[in-house]
């Protein structure tokens, strides 16, 4: 019996050397910019110092250029604009990249259209603020103090404009993005903005990556736009995949096919340093209208042009100012106005790196000679000015608006705000009710999909009745959800027994309405089986030890989400971590802790490098104090709110299971 790939939804498109979008003015100003882009990209590597992935960050620049100036509809002096396409970096360590880029597009506008620059400089960002590459909020070195820059994280966070999520290890950007898709096609449909997903192919071999295209493949997302740095280059190998017939060291596929396989459309680009290519490439993707996602795949090079190509380049790169460095920079700065200081062999006035002042200054007039290249070039500066504001003018002609009868994430607040003591009658147990857990979480998610206009989406790994997951999505459409045949459902098959898909999904595209447990107020006790728990509060001053505000960015406040046998039950959320001030969410307590300022410590809490004063919001009933009585899972969605005494919870004590609880009344 012959053996043949079924036929699929989407389709194999390969781009050729004849299609060029570009006029022979337009390729040579790109060209230009990519040029700048790489030099600071080795700036970046350099004086940081020796720090960082340039080889991954230069591979991917012409396909983020071709992004971020043509294939987007965005508004830059609203980066938050709720309808507006989103980048996502899921190949967090590209993030060199990801700022160099953002930096000349913002100093382009600060030249060319400085009234089109965001207001709030938090929503910038900046040429200065590359002096806080790889740097803390307690640097004290001179010009990042002076120039008050960003402390920009290693990988990408929500503190950088136009980023909605922190993305960092390999495997989880790729399925949070696709979360991202998810809200976005259900609460937009046939408008919805579109998801640009940044990632290599290295990036693509962990299994959460493969589930999570098979949920999107299926859930017909075409929203979704994944594009592939394939450069074939990891940390370890030269060849991660098979290509031309010869076995991958990692994988035997390629990406075209692992895409094509899980129902994507392919558009293949043969030359990814080919400016014409990658924008005819990204132009065709936008075109396709088969209801599938696309990915892109561009063939390029790490590191080109750099000196080091291949996996040498990979979190690597050249030595502290030695001739690597000057011979990368060189086809820039032969015609840069200035000269990049460079000490005598043998008598670096930075000892080597260790003056970290003087490192600065180097760094801070490398960038100074760059911003004057770019002021020089008024015609590329045009050019870039006038592709962001058409980019805007797309974006208010689309007209996007919500769907009739789209999820109506308010109602959800509005139907616990104000009642952590008081129950639905749909939800009420009596005394001597016999109820499980799953029912009574399966009950509490209808009852608030019933109140949001099914705010809240499901899954369960093949388990949907098992778990009395499936309640959730009872009186709306049968069945799970597709974009295209199917948008009314609220359950999701995610790919089947797909846990790891689920958990890098669900904390994006779900309303995250989670179960959270309250701890009593002070004078209350907890009702388990029968009998009665007393548990105090704690003081005033160790509560606002716990609950401060972040020293690094004082308008965020947070909690740590923690991941609890119920939530996990139901595959509602995994462990996250989540900002109720800027929403930005974090795959881990690592991220958050970095974005705020924190250190780690045990429990479910925070702790801040240096005491501050508590959200006046915080309930002093959230607050648990007994180690042998924690909560598992505690909550805070883009803003606060007391949790329903309905919810149920699960407790766990140094004795007793897990068992459903409710509160005694006052």
């Amino acid at each position: 019996m012959a053996f043949a790939l079924g036929r699929r939804r989407g389709i194999y498109i390969a781009i050729t050397e004849e299609e060029k979008p570009l006029s022979p003015e337009q390729l040579s100003l790109f060209e230009a910019y990519d040029l700048i882009y790489r030099s600071l990209c080795a700036l970046l590597f350099n004086y940081v110092p020796t720090s960082g992935h340039p080889g991954g960050s230069i591979s991917s620049g012409r396909i983020v250029a071709g992004i971020l100036y043509d294939a987007m509809d965005y508004d830059f002096s609203n980066p938050d604009r709720k309808e507006a396409d989103i980048i996502s970096y899921a190949a967090g360590h590209k993030a060199l990249g990801l700022y160099a880029m953002w930096a000349l597009r913002n100093e382009a506008i600060r030249i060319g259209a400085p009234e089109l620059l965001p207001r709030e400089r938090r929503l910038q960002l900046r040429m200065e603020d590359l002096l806080g590459f790889r740097r803390n909020p307690a640097t004290e070195t001179p010009l990042f103090k002076k120039y008050r820059s960003k402390p920009l994280d290693g990988h990408p966070t929500p503190a950088t404009p136009f980023l909605r999520l922190a993305t960092g290890a390999s495997g989880v950007g790729v399925a949070s993005s696709l979360g991202l898709a998810y809200a976005a096609k259900d609460y937009y449909a046939d408008k919805a903005p579109r998801v640009h997903v940044v990632e290599g192919e290295g990036g693509l071999t962990p299994g959460r990556v493969a589930e999570a295209l098979t949920a999107a493949g299926t859930a017909s997302l075409e929203n979704a736009l994944l594009h592939i740095d394939w450069n074939q280059a990891s940390i370890d190998s030269n060849h991660v995949c098979r290509d031309n017939g010869k076995p991958g060291d990692y994988v035997q596929w390629n990406p075209m096919e692992l895409a094509y396989f899980h129902d994507w459309n392919v558009v293949y680009v043969p030359d990814g340093k080919n400016f014409q290519q990658v924008i005819a490439g990204q132009r065709k993707a936008m075109e396709i209208e088969n209801g599938q996602p696309t990915a892109i795949v561009y063939r390029t090079t790490k590191g080109w042009q750099y000196g080091i190509e291949g996996k040498a380049a990979h979190g690597a790169g050249h030595k502290l100012c030695t001739d690597g460095f000057f011979e990368a920079v060189a086809p820039l700065m032969d015609h840069a106005e200035g000269i990049l200081p460079r000490c005598e062999a043998g008598s670096q006035r930075c000892d080597g790196g260790a003056s970290k002042e003087t490192v600065e200054e180097c760094f801070w007039e490398a960038l100074t000679i760059l911003r004057n290249t770019l002021r020089k070039n008024q015609t590329l500066v045009e050019e870039l000015v006038r592709r962001i504001v058409a980019s805007r003018a797309r974006l208010d002609k689309a007209g996007r608006a919500p769907r009739e009868n789209a999820p109506q994430i308010e109602g959800l607040y509005a139907a616990v705000d104000g009642k952590a003591t008081s129950i639905p009658d749909e939800l009420t147990l009596t005394p001597g009710t016999q109820a499980t857990l799953r029912a009574q979480l399966g009950k509490a998610l209808k009852y608030l999909n019933e109140q949001s206009r099914g705010s809240v989406f499901a899954a369960a790994a093949d388990l949907l009745g098992s778990t009395s997951i499936n309640t959730a999505g009872e009186g709306f459409a049968e069945g799970y959800y597709n974009a295209k045949t199917n948008p009314e459902a609220r359950l999701l098959s995610i790919g089947g027994i797909c846990e790891d898909a689920m958990s890098g999904t669900s904390p994006v595209f779900l309303p995250m309405v989670t179960m959270s447990v309250p701890a009593p107020p002070m004078g209350r006790s907890l009702l388990r089986s029968g009998t009665s728990r007393h548990v105090s509060t704690p003081s005033a001053a160790k509560r606002d030890a716990r609950f401060p505000v972040s020293p690094t960015n004082p308008s965020c406040s947070f909690v740590l989400t923690r991941a609890s046998r119920l939530a996990r039950m139901g595959r509602l959320m995994p462990i996250r971590s989540l900002c109720s001030s800027c929403r930005g969410i974090f795959p881990s307590a690592r991220s958050l802790h970095s974005h705020l300022g924190t250190r780690r410590t045990s429990g479910p809490f925070l702790r801040p490098r240096s005491r501050s004063v508590p959200p006046s919001w915080l309930p002093s009933s959230l607050v648990p104090t007994r180690r042998s009585w924690t909560v598992k899972h505690l909550v805070w969605l883009r803003r606060p709110t007391a949790l329903p005494a309905y919810t149920p919870c699960a407790v766990r004590t140094e004795k007793a299971r897990a068992l459903l609880c409710s509160r005694e009344a006052a």
